[in-house]
């Protein structure tokens, strides 16, 4: 009886929260520009006026924000129209798709397809490349109806010349604001050392509205993309070459229903869901919390996006994480630490191992649950985030729900993962915009704000033990060496050689100056002696 009735709960609240979605929607059309819809194409007009996916993904990238998704939308179509998306043709960029600078093809581990960039065909300034890059994602947003998407810049052979700002400030804000929570990954390939002060300043430019950059070499491409469908060059096994006559192929379909069958048994005889024509929630099984495709919210209705920005979309769970979010979410009451209006599971220390065979990273979950009746904003920081990958890294929980986080080290850290630590600030607060977090927090007073301190814990498998029974380990035990560490040191230590160095050449100067001038005056001396001594002997012989 009590299944049946929080079933029925549930089943209402579902409905709810679509209803409400769907007078959005018709609030939303209703106050559309009627002129500028009669200048808009008529297969956007049909998507505004007859479909509701299209809304859809702003109000949800919008918390259902009638006013800001109407201005977001009216900017999106002014550039539609001034851009002429839908009327890019093939002619005007064959140019790039003959030298192969840009396609889709295949999937990442997340099983969502690849746009692949090759940078070195770029020439800094050719503004064909954005048409070619828009031509890619419109054709992928629109045939898939908003499906995720991680994009891969090979960056070989890549240099000044290529690197453009200004295309990249073109990509982030369209990914942003023109097809939101699309992009889920922005991957760079063996960027030269030469531009590492340029990813510097790219990454200044994003927010939580962005794909996440990360810079990657042949081994650890492939914690993002299987071997399968990586070329020769980045260590893979796919001899697919990218021509005009595979352009067909590499637009998706809405047929969705073939199976992705990896190699090594990965992945088996699971469905591809990567462009579903239209997502919906499916309880397949018992365990409805962890088997969803949108994050993980327990307790509340459920919906398509909480968090603002595109972490929400990649928020679905692999297989391998789902029995320990579940223990995470219905941990006993000794394993939360609770706050005044908010519960963190685990209390004090992230465990992190790894729990996937294809991936050398560590991971662990913390469960975020608000004990409230008001909403909260959250947002978790690190010591090193160059080191770790959060997903959701902020959001919002509402009243009684419960909120679960990826945390991921990256294989190449785990040496030196059990030093760094992790922050979890929580503000009770009306606001959806979760990127004024920063300002929020610093104006709300002391009583509406939560702090939570973790600390890492590296678990391995011991496979020299029998039964390969778990063993924590830190520092230079945790397995390969963090080759980046040891590169840090080896340049400190040189750049104090050099130093140490200078100051024994300039002793050895000051010695010799000093030697000259001893010498100096002893001559001096000697000089005034043998003089003293004439002068005396001249006297005595006068005498």
């Amino acid at each position: 009886m009590n299944c049946s009735l929080r079933s029925s709960r549930r089943l209402s609240t579902v409905s709810n929260d679509s209803a409400r979605l769907a007078i959005s929607i018709s609030e939303l059309r209703s106050r559309l520009d009627k002129e500028l819809l009669r200048k808009c194409s008529p297969s956007d007009c049909h998507r505004l006026l007859r479909e509701e996916w299209w809304l859809s993904t702003f109000l949800l990238c919008y918390s259902n924000d009638v006013d800001v998704c109407l201005a977001v939308v009216t900017q999106c179509l002014k550039w539609r129209i001034s851009f002429q998306v839908e009327y890019i043709g093939l002619l005007s960029i064959k140019h790039l798709l003959d030298r192969k600078m840009i396609y889709i093809h295949g999937f990442d581990v997340e099983r969502n397809p690849v746009l692949w960039i090759r940078m070195r065909e770029h020439t800094n300034g050719d503004r064909d490349t954005e048409k070619a890059l828009i031509f890619w994602i419109e054709r992928h947003y629109m045939e898939s109806r908003g499906a995720p998407f991680s994009i891969l810049i090979d960056m070989i052979g890549t240099t000044l010349v290529n690197l453009d700002y200004d295309l990249f400030k073109f990509m982030l804000h369209s990914l942003k604001y023109y097809y939101p929570n699309c992009a889920q990954d922005l991957l760079i390939f063996e960027s030269p050392s030469m531009l590492s002060a340029s990813w510097k300043i790219i990454r200044t430019w994003l927010d939580i509205g962005h794909p996440q950059l990360t810079l990657v070499n042949r081994d650890s491409i492939t914690r993002f993309i299987h071997p399968r469908f990586l070329p020769d060059h980045m260590g893979g096994e796919d001899p697919w070459e990218f021509s005009m006559e595979e352009i067909a192929r590499c637009i998706p379909s809405r047929a969705l229903n073939e199976e992705i069958i990896y190699e090594n048994g990965i992945d088996k005889d699971e469905k591809m869901g990567a462009f579903p024509n239209k997502r919906s929630v499916k309880f397949e099984s018992e365990d409805e919390d962890t088997t969803r495709r949108t994050p993980l919210i327990v307790g509340i209705p459920t919906v398509r996006k909480l968090s603002k920005g595109p972490s929400s979309r990649r928020s679905m769970l692999p297989s391998s994480l789902r029995p320990l979010a579940d223990r995470r979410v219905h941990a006993p009451s000794t394993d939360w630490a609770v706050d005044r209006f908010l519960s963190v599971c685990p209390r004090d220390e992230l465990s992190l191992s790894r729990l996937d065979e294809s991936s050398n990273d560590l991971v662990d979950i913390v469960a975020v649950r608000n004990t409230s009746d008001r909403y909260l904003m959250f947002k978790i920081k690190t010591t090193s985030p160059e080191k770790f990958r959060v997903r959701p890294s902020g959001g919002r929980v509402a009243p009684g729900a419960t909120e679960v986080v990826r945390v991921y080290l990256q294989n190449e850290y785990r040496s030196t993962g059990s030093r760094e630590k992790f922050l979890l600030m929580a503000l009770q607060h009306d606001s959806t915009n979760i990127e004024e977090f920063g300002e929020l927090w610093n104006n709300s007073p002391h009583e509406w704000r939560a702090e939570h301190k973790l600390r890492c814990k590296i678990v391995e498998d011991d496979s020299s033990s029998n039964g390969s029974t778990p063993k924590e380990r830190s520092g230079w035990m945790g397995g390969s060496p963090d080759m980046e560490s040891i590169r840090h040191d080896l340049s400190s230590l040189s750049s104090n050689q050099k130093i140490l160095g200078i100051i024994v050449v300039f002793l050895l100067l000051l010695q010799f100056m000093c030697i000259l001038n001893e010498r100096s005056n002893n001559a001096s001396l000697r000089l005034a002696i043998e003089t003293l001594a004439t002068a005396n002997k001249v006297a005595h012989d006068g005498i």
